[in-house]
C-alpha cells in the first residue's frame, strides 16, 4: 500500500528548507553559499525520498543525491534532465557543513531555487495523482 500521508509529511519537511533557501535568495549577504547549499541539499533529498516512499521504494539511509535520483529514474518517473544538476549539491550534506566550502563561482541560488520547486511540483503531482 502506497504511504500517502509520510509521502505528504517529507514534503512539508522539504518545504521548510525551500521556504529557508528563498528567504537566503533575498538576503544574500546573511548566508554563505555552504548553508545555502546545505538547505537545498536537503530539500532535494526530502523530496527523492517522498518519492520512493510513495512507489514502495526502499532506499539507503544515504544523502547522495545520485543515488536517490537513480532511483526515481529507475521508475521511470518523467523528470527534465535539467534536474538531474541537482544532484551536485550532494556535497553540501556532510562536506561543506564541517569543511571550509571554497568555490571559484558563487551558487546560481535563483537557478538552484527554481529547479528545486519544479522537483516540488513534480513530487506533488505524483502523490496527489493516485
Amino acid at each position: 500500500m502506497r504511504d500517502k500521508k509520510l509521502s505528504i509529511q517529507m514534503n512539508k519537511l522539504a518545504e521548510r528548507d525551500i521556504n529557508a533557501i528563498l528567504g537566503m535568495i533575498e538576503n544574500p549577504k546573511n548566508f554563505d553559499d555552504s548553508v545555502f547549499g546545505f538547505h537545498a541539499q536537503q530539500a532535494v533529498e526530502k523530496l527523492l525520498k517522498a518519492i520512493l516512499v510513495f512507489n514502495e521504494i526502499e532506499y539507503k539511509r544515504t544523502h547522495d543525491l545520485q543515488i536517490l535520483f537513480k532511483q526515481v529514474f529507475d521508475l521511470s518517473i518523467a523528470i527534465p534532465s535539467d534536474l538531474k544538476a541537482l544532484d551536485e549539491l550532494t556535497g553540501f550534506a556532510v562536506e561543506f557543513r564541517y569543511d571550509l566550502f571554497v568555490e571559484d563561482e558563487p551558487l546560481d541560488r535563483k537557478d538552484i531555487y527554481n529547479k528545486v520547486i519544479s522537483l516540488k511540483e513534480i513530487a506533488l503531482n505524483i502523490i496527489s495523482s493516485k
